[in-house]
């Protein structure tokens, strides 16, 4: 069993997998949806969550607290900032309690040390589509150029590979 905020994992998960999802598509109330997947959760193999800090601190915690269950966390679309120091020891160990990170970058080596996780815990997953109903609605057209936008670490030379055989100039900014 897979308790999520997820919108659509069910759609991708193996046959036989039940999904629990309660996307925020659905449950806006942030804190309503975090208790409504902690309860799940407590009967679930894996709860995956979008990563972010506040509610993997929030799970971490009391996933470790409550215990006889058997789930483990995962996040998906890891990505944070450097936080203050008076607060870097709770999120170390609230990032140490999540199982597995699902990222979209392959290199991991800054968090890594930053927040002193194993590499073993980092699963790269090729490929992301944001708001992808915005996408699907849009009309395709070649404007003459490709964008790439976003602020996980990007793969340049694999972009850089892609585009060649297609003899489009490339420009690249950063901030």
């Amino acid at each position: 069993r897979i308790t999520t905020d997820i919108h659509g994992l069910e759609r991708v998960a193996p046959a036989g997998v039940v999904v629990s999802a309660f996307p925020a598509q659905s449950n806006p109330d942030r804190w309503r949806r975090n208790f409504a997947l902690l309860r799940s959760a407590l009967g679930s193999d894996h709860l995956v969550i979008h990563f972010l800090l506040p509610e993997v601190m929030f799970f971490a915690l009391f996933l470790f607290v409550i215990p006889f269950h058997r789930c483990r966390l995962t996040t998906l679309d890891f990505f944070i900032g450097e936080p203050g120091q008076w607060i870097k020891p709770v999120v170390r160990w609230s990032l140490s309690r999540v199982s597995r990170f699902l990222v979209y970058f392959r290199d991991s080596s800054v968090f890594e040390r930053r927040f002193a996780l194993p590499n073993g815990k980092f699963f790269y997953v090729p490929f992301k589509i944001n708001a992808f109903e915005l996408i699907r609605d849009t009309p395709p057209s070649d404007e003459g150029y490709i964008f790439s936008g976003g602020r996980s670490r990007r793969d340049f030379a694999t972009f850089f590979a892609a585009v060649e055989p297609l003899g489009y100039p490339v420009k690249i900014l950063t901030g």
